[in-house]
């Protein structure tokens, strides 16, 4: 059985916040400082953010995809 994940609230809005891309650079330097503080906050960071980046990455080429072709055809 996994070992349950405990992180401070705030902590956890801001991976949403990532998630969703809407951090400001205030929090964004606030998640960098957090993740920094520990192995363990990376650890947690990567297994929260990994598969999710993967997916986020493949939709935004698909979408760039779709506006160069729109600008070829204009």
């Amino acid at each position: 059985m996994e070992k349950e994940i405990q992180i401070p609230f705030r902590a956890a809005k801001l991976i949403i916040g990532y998630l969703h891309n809407s951090l400001t650079e205030v929090e964004n330097d606030e998640l960098d400082d957090w993740v920094g503080q520990s192995d363990d906050n990376m650890k947690i960071f990567e297994q929260l953010t990994d598969q999710v980046d993967e997916g986020v990455f493949k939709l935004l080429m698909q979408q760039q995809l779709l506006q160069f072709k729109k600008q070829l055809i204009h």
